[in-house]
C-alpha cells in the first residue's frame, strides 16, 4: 500500500520502520481474518529490505538514535516478540 505518512522520517530507517509497522498491522489484521474463516496461520511473515529495521525491531534494547519515533510504532517488537509476525530480509531486486 502505498500512502503519505503520519509523521515526519528523519532518515530513510525511520521512514521504512514506520512503513513496516504499518505493514505488520495490516498483516496481524489479515491474520485475524483469516482466522475468522478457518484458514488459521500460527505466524505471518512480513518481508523487508532494509537490514536496519529488522535489527531495530529485534534488538529490544535502548537505542539512542530511536528515541524519537513514536511509541506506537513500536508495536512490531511486541508482536515478532509474541512470535505472532517474523520479519524477514527481501533483497533490493527480488522486491
Amino acid at each position: 500500500m502505498s500512502k503519505l505518512q503520519e509523521t515526519i522520517a528523519f532518515s530513510t530507517t525511520d521512514a521504512e520502520y514506520i512503513a513496516a509497522s504499518d505493514g505488520s498491522k495490516e498483516a496481524i489484521w489479515l491474520k485475524g481474518l483469516l482466522d475468522e474463516i478457518g484458514r488459521t496461520q500460527e505466524k505471518v511473515n512480513v518481508f523487508c529490505e532494509s537490514q536496519s529495521v529488522i535489527h531495530l525491531t529485534t534488538n529490544p534494547s535502548y537505542h539512542n538514535k530511536t528515541k524519537h519515533i513514536d511509541v506506537r510504532n513500536h508495536f512490531m517488537r511486541h508482536v515478532i516478540d509474541g512470535r505472532k509476525l517474523a520479519l524477514k530480509k527481501v533483497h533490493t531486486q527480488e522486491n
